[in-house]
Parts: structure tokens; sequence; C-alpha cells
């Protein structure tokens, strides 16, 4: 008889999960550590965040809980700001003000914002890969990502941060709501989507034809592994089982195609609902941007996506040694040889311990072929083709998702 209690049985779980949660917490806590040694990024635009979530606060203390025209800035004269410029990631920080004076709440908002990154490629690659050991590579390679570190200590991009942060977890709940239709899974693609939407349109813009390839690619090299009858009942609602319903000849030919069907149009459908959620900040950026100057955010020589391209060389550069006798250092927005050597590891990692979910490379590695292609200058004639893709403003900006992938 066993003498065991299952106090003691609840106590060895508890530490079988705390020693493989160990990699990702030891992965995290040397990621967040050069902000936990600093202050919050002032460079860049960060100032103009500190100044943009002190605005928040006040307003939101005098029950105006989202403002569209911020009264103070601009010299006193206001601004409609979040009338046309993501909020949700101010918000998050606010959080933090409960207990911490702003600047420190402002700084927490980018340790969570990498912490979140974190977690999100790690579930993210675990769940494609179906291997731990692919999500901790993923995890690390996304961790340690110049470009990351580049948006915060160089650009002091605050919500670009968060929008990077929150990109694996909609990519995740895409692989997810495309092969199974819970409720669940449907609700949080739809929410993540729309709160990528609200926290940086940018890129949520650059991500959104990413995310339809994607789906589009998962669709049509994973269809002879879900187009089974548990997954046609899962899709279409059906709980009786397809092998004892009656059926003609005709109706058994026609339930793949049904079942592709629904599986090709249930993550859209989810999709167009999270942009609908989304709406009452989309609608006054399209119906809207007539009254302001927003020609201004790309006709800058310094922000016209034409001066912004980068060399082979630059994108796949390490990141230099910083010089404290600069005003300004350069930073190239690159993925650095180290990344590139995780990321191909990752691969073969997937190859060697994963050979069943092969297959799960194929999503991924056009897109990272085709992000670094469009970084550089020979795309331009791609780029002239597509006139809203200039608000982008900077090419190099789709390394942040290539660092993903």
């Amino acid at each position: 008889m066993s003498t065991s209690s299952p106090l003691a049985h609840h106590g060895t779980r508890i530490t079988q999960y705390a020693i493989r949660c160990s990699p990702l917490a030891s992965l995290i806590l040397l990621a967040i550590f050069p902000l936990l040694t600093s202050n919050y990024p002032t460079i860049g635009d960060g100032l103009n965040h500190f100044y943009r979530l002190a605005e928040l606060e006040r307003h939101i203390a005098q029950g105006d809980l989202y403002p569209r025209w911020l009264a103070t800035l601009h010299y006193g004269y206001g601004s409609p700001l979040f009338n046309f410029y993501s909020s949700l990631s101010y918000y998050i920080a606010l959080i933090f003000r409960i207990a911490f004076p702003l600047a420190t709440s402002l700084q927490l908002g980018y340790i969570f914002a990498l912490i979140v990154a974190i977690i999100g490629a790690y579930t993210w690659a675990r769940d494609q890969f179906d291997s731990d050991v692919a999500g901790l590579a993923c995890a690390a390679a996304y961790a340690f990502a110049p470009y990351l570190y580049f948006d915060i200590f160089h650009r002091g991009a605050y919500p670009e941060t968060w929008g990077l942060a929150l990109a694996p977890w909609v990519m995740r709940s895409a692989l997810r709501v495309t092969f199974n239709s819970s409720r669940l899974d449907s609700l949080a693609f739809a929410l993540l989507y729309a709160a990528l939407i609200l926290t940086h349109t940018i890129t949520a813009f650059i991500l959104t034809p990413i995310l339809l390839v994607y789906i589009f690619t998962l669709l049509f090299t994973r269809n002879h592994e879900s187009v089974t009858p548990s997954a046609a009942r899962n899709l279409l609602g059906n709980p009786r089982d397809s092998s004892s319903h009656p059926s003609t000849t005709r109706e058994k030919h026609r339930a793949p195609l049904r079942t592709l069907l629904g599986m090709t149009l249930h993550p859209f459908g989810i999709w167009i609902l999270g942009f609908g959620i989304s709406c009452f900040f989309v609608l006054p950026i399209i119906f809207e941007s007539q009254f302001i100057q927003l020609n201004r955010t790309i006709n800058i020589i310094d922000l016209d996506y034409r001066n912004n391209f980068l060399t082979l060389s630059t994108l796949f550069s390490l990141p230099p040694n910083f010089d404290p006798n600069l005003v300004a250092n350069f930073m190239p927005a690159s993925l650095s040889l180290a990344q590139l050597v995780l990321v191909i590891g990752n691969w073969l990692l997937v190859i060697i311990l994963a050979r069943r979910n092969l297959q799960s490379l194929i999503p991924n590695l056009p897109l990272f072929i085709l992000l670094c292609f469009l970084t550089l200058s020979i795309s331009q004639p791609l780029w002239s083709a597509f006139p809203l893709a200039q608000f982008i403003q900077f090419p190099w900006r789709l390394v942040g998702i290539a660092s993903l992938l």
C-alpha cells in the first residue's frame, strides 16, 4: 500500500513544474536585467511617451477615461493625439501607478512588455512545433533580439515594444483558432488582434498580411492532418459520429470540402470580429485623418521610407559597442549573426526533435525571408506599388517581426 499523501504528491507536481519553468524564468531574468539596472528610456521618443502618460493620468483623474484630445500637449494648445494614435500601452503602464511613481511605472511597462514577449514567443513555438526545446530556442532568439533593445534603449518606442510583445500571442491564437473552433480560442484571437491595433497601429498593419499568409499556409500544409472526422465534428458543430450517420456517397465526398471551407472561413471571420472590436479607434483614423497634417509623418526626409532601407551587411551586423563620448551612438536595426544562429538552431531542433511536425517550418521560413528582403533597397519597387506602406516609415521596422519568425 502506498503511504504517499495527496499533499506530498501535490508538492512533487509543484517541484516538477518549477524545474520545467526554470529555464524560461532564467531567460526572462537575463533579458530584463538591463532594464532593471537603468532608468526609463529618455532618448528618441522616450520623453514624449512619459509626457503622454502623465497627460493621460491627469485626464483619467478628472473622469475622462478615454481622452481623444489631450489638453496640455503642444505647448498648451492641445492635441487630438489619441484620436489617431494607439493608447492601450499607456493604460498598462498606469496599472503600476497604483504603487509606483510615474517614471517607475513607465519603466515597469517596458519590463512587463519584454516579459510578455518572451513568454508569448515560447508558447507560440512550443505549440506550433510541439516541442518545449523549440519553444525555449524561439524565446531566446526573440528575448535577445537586437531590435527589441534597439526599440527600448535607442528609440524609446514604448507602444511599438508592446506591439512586438503582443505579436507572438496573436500568432499563437491564429494557430489555435485555425484548428480549433472553441469559443475561448476564438474570443482570445479576436481580443488579441483588437488589442494589437489599439496598442500600436503600425505593428498591426505590418502583422496583418503576415497573419493572413500564415493562416493560409497552415491550412494548405496541414489540412491532411486536420480534415478528419473528429476535426469535422469540431469545426461544423456536429455531435454525431460520421461513421454511424447514414449518408449518401455524395455527402461523404462533400464533407471534407465543407470541413476545409469551414476551417478557412472560421479564422478569417474571427479576424474580422477583432477588427470590428477596434473600430471605435480605427474609423476616426480612416475618416478624420483628412483634417490633420498626417502627410507630415511621411514627407519629412528622416521619415521617408526610401531613406530608411538597410544594407545586407547592416541587416546581419553585430550590435556596435556603446561609446559614452558620443552625443548620439549609431545603432543599426539588425538581426545580427548571433540571433541568426539561434534561429537556424531552432529550425534544426525542429528537424531533429520533432520530425513529425517538420512541415510546421513551412509558414515561418518564407515569411522570414520575405521580411528580410523587404528591409533592403532592392525591394523599393514593391513598396512603391503599395502607397499605404509608406506609413510604415522605416522598412527596418520589419526586422522586429522577422526576429520573431
